[in-house]
């Protein structure tokens, strides 16, 4: 059976109650099994929804642990992307509670696979910054493309997570806009810290600057609602008041 994205409520077409798994199915409003499918609703549409979501995202955890790069969590090493995809899994459900499946695809895709281009492989600078990063877009939405078929996605679904992945239309899009949100709270969450250690505070400023200019107002929100550590809350600061 497909499953399709909801057009509008005028089509005719019926859809789940809930919001996380609202979809529509272009079934005759007549048929017998339309309305037996219709009474289950709910039931029926979640749990088969609920289990392509979790496939997926088992999927891109399996990929994530051959990550053979680590950090250390309460004294054991975690292969990094698979610790990432979940803290981002994480901020997605404590801001985010009602995303979309396509979505928490997404999130949890973010650095899939991350590790099998090396940013050494481009240029140093901005140009090869920027090469290496759209490449990596480019890699995490054919992953994710991939295991969406195969867990049962129709095309329109698969196009529309991996638009979100490649972040198009930043600023048009709400869910790429998460996304970007999403990336940027984690960062400050879990990674600036460690990374203050490597520049002077000239250098972090511009960089918190860059970071907030690529987030929503809804994510400065709730980056301001959150405790960091002094010198962190300083360096934001600092950045928000230049």
């Amino acid at each position: 059976m497909r499953y399709y994205a909801p057009a509008s409520n005028k089509t005719g077409k019926y859809y789940t109650e809930n919001p996380v798994y609202a979809q529509s199915f272009p079934l005759k409003k007549n048929s017998s099994f339309c309305h037996f499918l219709f009474k289950y609703r709910k039931k029926t549409m979640c749990s088969i929804m609920t289990e392509q979501l979790n496939q997926t995202l088992t999927a891109i955890d399996a990929i994530n642990e051959q990550d053979p790069n680590t950090l250390e969590v309460n004294g054991e090493a975690r292969p990094k992307s698979l610790l990432y995809g979940h803290q981002m899994t994480e901020v997605l459900n404590a801001y985010w509670p009602n995303a979309n499946e396509y979505l928490q695809i997404a999130v949890r895709a973010q650095h899939v696979k991350r590790w099998a281009i090396a940013r050494d492989e481009y240029e140093l600078g901005k140009k090869g910054y920027l090469a290496w990063r759209k490449a990596l877009a480019v890699m995490h939405a054919e992953i994710v493309v991939e295991l969406m078929e195969k867990s049962g996605y129709n095309d329109d679904e698969i196009q529309q997570t991996a638009s979100i992945v490649r972040k198009e239309k930043l600023k048009s899009n709400a869910d790429s806009q998460t996304l970007e949100d999403v990336a940027c709270l984690v960062f400050l969450m879990h990674y600036f810290n460690d990374f203050a250690t490597k520049y002077d505070d000239d250098k972090l400023v511009d960089i918190v600057q860059k970071t907030w200019r690529k987030m929503s107002e809804q994510g400065h929100e709730i980056a301001l609602s959150l405790t960091l550590p002094a010198h962190l809350a300083a360096i934001v600061g600092k950045a928000l008041q230049a």
